[in-house]
């Protein structure tokens, strides 16, 4: 199995996991960790600010997608709607 480690940042290593791991073989698969609001040192953002935390949050999720592949949520969202 061909696999390649996704970490657009560093904070994460001491706790020993990836934000995402890409398996290419047999067939490509993007397995993303679970993505919250904390900025590029882990620390969390927005306390108290829902709507600002969920923002925050899926740009994590674009910024892992990104690193990646160069996808964006736009190119995902057209990727599900053509099929």
């Amino acid at each position: 199995m061909k696999k390649q480690t996704i970490n657009p940042w560093t904070w994460q290593d001491h706790y020993g996991y990836s934000q995402g791991v890409l398996v290419v073989e047999p067939r490509q698969t993007l397995y993303a960790a679970g993505q919250g609001p904390v900025d590029t040192e882990g620390n969390l953002v927005h306390e108290g600010d829902v709507a600002a935390q969920t923002r925050h949050t899926m740009d994590n999720v674009e910024t892992v997608l990104d690193v990646l592949i160069g996808l964006t949520m736009l190119g995902i969202a057209v990727m599900l709607a053509t099929g």
